[in-house]
Parts: structure tokens; sequence; C-alpha cells
């Protein structure tokens, strides 16, 4: 047995030598968008610096003020309107999941906001969760709820940006309060 101990233990080696590696790597990579990016010197991107990293990963096309405000939002921990290096990584996922999911959410744009203001006013958030919840409306508690995980910018409206946290949100919700009510009656 011992043989299989030390190759047990030869495995998670590896796997730390491997992980500590990869950090390095993501580290150096972080280092070298700061170096690029702060052209103001701060060690941080403020909000112009932030938006024109977030063309360059966009092949060019310029975000929106309001995708430039959410990604400084969710990232910026220190909220001093700065993406520092321990940041970064943050506002890289954040942006990164916004690429992914944005045709999602435009179509739920098209379908809900039927105002086009560009926003979700409480109303029309609370006709989404109520299709995603098979037509049964959240209560108003519900509803306060999703907009306070979801509206980041806090201006009691949800911007495409928001939508996905919304969603998230909401689906969390049912499923925590499908597994807290009772399934069945035992006889």
């Amino acid at each position: 047995m011992p043989a299989f101990g030390a190759v047990a233990a030869n495995q998670a080696t590896k796997r730390r030598r491997e992980e500590a590696a990869r950090k390095r790597q993501e580290d150096l990579h972080i280092r070298s968008l700061i170096k690029k990016y702060d052209k103001t010197h701060t060690n941080g991107l403020n909000r112009a610096e932030l938006a024109e990293l977030l063309k360059d990963l966009n092949n060019g096309v310029a975000p929106t003020d309001d995708e430039v405000d959410w990604v400084l939002k969710q990232a910026d921990r220190e909220g001093n309107q700065l993406v520092s290096p321990h940041e970064m990584e943050t506002a890289l996922s954040m942006w990164a999941n916004h690429q992914k999911n944005k045709a999602q959410v435009e179509v739920v744009f098209k379908k809900y906001d039927t105002n086009n203001s560009g926003r979700l006013e409480r109303d029309q958030v609370r006709n989404l969760l109520t299709d995603l919840n098979d037509k049964n409306p959240p209560s108003e508690a519900e509803l306060n709820w999703v907009m306070s995980q979801a509206d980041i910018s806090q201006d009691g409206t949800l911007r495409k940006p928001e939508i996905m946290h919304a969603v998230t949100a909401w689906y969390t919700h049912v499923e925590e309060k499908a597994l807290n009510e009772p399934c069945c009656v035992v006889l």
C-alpha cells in the first residue's frame, strides 16, 4: 500500500503545481492588461480605460455606457471607481458571461420592454418572472427581492446587463422554495 500513497501524493503535488502555474499565467495576463490599458498610471483601470479594454475584447465594437457601468460596479469591490489587478478577473469573467448571453437578453428585451425604454420597469420584470414561473406571478416580496439582487445600478429598473442576474436570482429562489415545500403526504 505505500506505493498507492506515494502515487496519490505525487498526483496531488502535480495538481498543485499545475494550478500554481495556471495562476501565475493568469496573473501575468492581468498585469499585461493593466500595463496596456492603464494610461493614467493608477495601477487600475478607470471607466474610460475599462471601456477601451471591453471594446478590444469585443472585436472593436464599443460597449454601451450601461455595459461599462455594470462591469465596473460588479468588479470594483474597493469602491474607488477603478478595476484594480485583483478585481480584473471578476471584470473579465462578467464581460465574457455577458457577451455569451447577450443574444438571449436581446430576446427578453424585445418581448418585455414594451415601451422600448431600454430598461425593464417593475411591472415588466413581474411579467418576465410570471412567464418564467409557468404563469404564476411573483409575490410583491419576491419581486422586491429579485429587484434588490439584480438592480446593480439602483435606479429601480433593470438594464440589459442586469437581466441575467434577475433570471439567476429568480431560478435560485424558485428552486430553494421547491426544496422547502413538502412534496407528498405519507399516510
